[in-house]
């Protein structure tokens, strides 16, 4: 069985734009599996809103009738891009302000819930707390990070699910195969994409662990 690729041996070349050479910006993902940044592919398709191709394979892509929000957003991207950024802060400064008590002390940990540092104090706390039961599962431990054994399975994990972008109040059970595999929450069923194929949201993650390694060796 193949080892499970760790986050940290990809290069952050793989992070990058091929249309504008920058880190991917809220990443989306054609058919062809290929990701650009929402902007580029927004350039692109106000160029031609019918049909467009693919700067690196050169395959046609027809244009989703609702244009950019059609195509999927790679949410395996944005968290790879996500504990990037997490590292970089750490490399900054260990001194940080901590999101939950606002003290100025060494880091913890992330919580990936609260989209911030955790010192000591409050990251026990976010252990042992009832109220804070749900964010336990995404809290990172700056050790892992130091240790470098944060693989792609455990970054997927750690990250919250994505919110339906319907019902951003809701959480996405699903992903509507019909629609790009944008994700869904239940409400979502009853109404447009009533009849649609649609995707449990934890098989869909499975299957697209596994292409990323593959990814990477095209891009």
């Amino acid at each position: 069985m193949a080892a499970a690729r760790v986050v940290d041996d990809i290069d952050e070349k793989f992070c990058q734009c091929c249309v504008c050479f920058e880190q991917y910006k809220k990443p989306r993902q054609l058919q062809c599996l290929y990701r650009y940044c929402t902007e580029c592919l927004e350039k692109m398709i106000a160029k031609d809103p019918t049909d467009i191709k693919c700067p690196l394979c050169q395959e046609k892509i027809d244009v989703p009738k609702n244009g950019v929000e059609g195509s999927k957003s790679d949410f395996y991207m944005i968290g790879i891009l996500d504990y990037i950024k997490v590292k970089k802060s750490l490399k900054k400064d260990q001194i940080l302000t901590c999101g939950d008590c606002s003290k100025q002390t060494k880091s913890s940990a992330y919580c990936f819930k609260c989209t911030d540092f955790l010192c000591e104090d409050c990251h026990e706390y976010h252990l042992s707390r009832k109220s804070l039961q749900e964010h336990r599962p995404h809290i990172l431990s700056l050790e892992d990070v130091e240790a470098k054994n944060i693989t792609l399975g455990k970054l997927s994990i750690l990250k919250e699910a994505p919110r339906c972008q319907t019902h951003p109040q809701n959480q996405s059970q699903l992903c509507c195969k019909s629609c790009a595999n944008r994700p869904i929450c239940l409400t979502c069923t009853y109404g447009e994409h009533r009849n649609h194929d649609m995707y449990d949201v934890t098989e869909l993650a499975k299957s697209e662990r596994k292409k990323l390694p593959n990814q990477k060796e095209r891009n």
